[in-house]
């Protein structure tokens, strides 16, 4: 297989209607139909079978190999490669029409702001030019009237020639005072304006509070001192809870460099008076003593619990079970008040053992069938899940009572479902009408 992602699109497309297929679009679609064909052609190839009689050396299969990662190696390159060269020619084209765009709108603003100003300099230019041609109104209504501060521009009967070389200079716009007036009989009177006065300002009126009345001459009564209330009494600390031994809180103290001044005697819990039975055997705990007897004290295991006459000869008439064990060694005395403890929520009268295993008593009632049953299912699932904690112990056998009255299971079929009560309510039911959504004020 070539690497199609360095043909050109010309090439691949001759190739697409050389092969039959699909010959349009750009040059990432073309690339993947080709190599798709040819992975289609690969695979319909027939692999062949390499064992010892064939290939007895590995070399035809290790040639199949090689050739297959090539061959993968190109389609991916190829596939890949070309796409690759697509997004990026698309991200040049799209970097070129945004900096086209950029420059525009920079051209733009500057001619808008060139305008502006261009503008803006008529427009000042324009006033101050003109200003200087405009005279005073009272001026120009008398024009055989002259003040002194204000001039009358009269026609000049001078040539036009000496007019035009005279230098036009600006004069202020402001109106003039008029001060002097000259009494005749053809002028009219001339009044000078009256100046405005101004409106005085009173001063605010004080207003009287509490921050202007004077002290008052006599001080206050001294206030008389309230009682003070008692303080409520603490309420009693909550008694620490009990949940280390002594072994604990011994190594606790004795760690080095321990700067903790928490006094651990206070968490130091009572020892229980029903304990598990020790897991160890007599072999075990000899060894132990052997290696070092001062520092091991030997265990109670209690053997003359375990009865040596057979006990299932004395139960009989009585509900009981019976856990036979492996090892007739490891059958142990300590083993019997553990057990009646660890099933007391069952009615247990007593626990007893011999050669053969353990035997569990119940009581001769109704409810030691009861307990009888649910307390052989309960070992039954520990011993098969092997969560018991004795495993010496290999089975359960249960034993009932000849008087004992069986009482009948439960049906497991479910109860029928009550049916629904059909209720006319005395009119047809008539779906509301949804109504149209309300179109929003920008929503036009």
């Amino acid at each position: 297989m070539d690497r199609y992602d360095k043909w050109t699109e010309s090439q691949l497309q001759k190739e697409c209607l050389r092969r039959g297929i699909n010959s349009e679009g750009h040059k990432s679609k073309l690339v993947k139909r080709v190599a798709d064909d040819d992975e289609e052609k690969e695979q319909a190839k027939p692999r062949g079978v390499f064992d010892q009689a064939t290939d007895p050396t590995g070399a035809k299969e290790l040639a199949y190999l090689n050739s297959q990662t090539k061959f993968d190696k190109n389609y991916w390159n190829s596939v890949l490669g070309s796409e690759l060269e697509f997004y990026e020619a698309m991200v040049k084209s799209k970097k070129a029409e945004l900096a086209s765009a950029m420059n525009t709108a920079d051209l733009k603003h500057q001619a808008a702001d060139t305008s502006k100003l261009l503008a803006a300099f008529a427009k000042t230019t324009s006033t101050d030019f003109f200003h200087g041609f405009i005279a005073p109104t009272s001026a120009l209504e008398n024009p055989s009237q002259k003040t002194d501060k204000a001039t009358v521009l009269l026609p000049s009967s001078e040539p036009t020639q000496k007019a035009s070389t005279k230098k036009l200079t600006p004069q202020p716009t402001t109106t003039p005072k008029i001060t002097t007036t000259s009494k005749t009989a053809s002028s009219p009177t001339v009044i000078a304006p009256a100046p405005a006065t101004k409106k005085p300002y009173l001063p605010m009126p004080v207003i009287e509070s509490i921050f202007h009345k004077a002290p008052p001459s006599k001080p206050p009564a001294a206030r008389k001192p309230r009682a003070k209330k008692a303080a409520p009494e603490p309420e009693p600390k909550p008694a620490p809870k009990k949940f280390m031994t002594a072994a604990g809180a011994a190594y606790l103290k004795s760690l080095e460099g321990n700067s903790d001044t928490t006094d651990y005697d206070q968490f130091i819990a009572a020892p229980s008076k029903t304990k598990r039975p020790n897991t160890e055997t007599e072999a075990s705990i000899a060894k132990k003593l052997r290696l070092n007897p001062e520092q091991i004290t030997s265990p109670d295991l209690a053997h003359d619990r375990i009865e040596k006459d057979y006990v299932q000869e004395d139960l009989v008439n009585v509900g009981y079970l019976f856990l036979p064990c492996e090892d007739e060694k490891k059958i142990r005395g300590d083993t019997l008040p553990f057990l009646k403890n660890e099933y007391r929520a069952f009615a247990v009268t007593e626990v007893r053992a011999d050669k053969t295993g353990y035997f569990m008593v119940f009581e001769k009632t109704a409810k030691g069938d009861r307990d009888l049953k649910k307390c052989f299912e309960l070992i039954d699932i520990e011993i098969d899940d092997k969560s018991f904690f004795d495993k010496n112990v290999t089975d359960v056998k249960i034993s009932k009572r000849d008087d004992a009255v069986e009482e009948p299971e439960p049906d497991s079929e479910p109860e029928p479902e009550p049916e629904m009560e059909v209720v006319d309510l005395g009119y047809t039911f008539v779906p509301y009408k949804k109504p149209a959504p309300r179109r929003g004020r920008w929503g036009r």
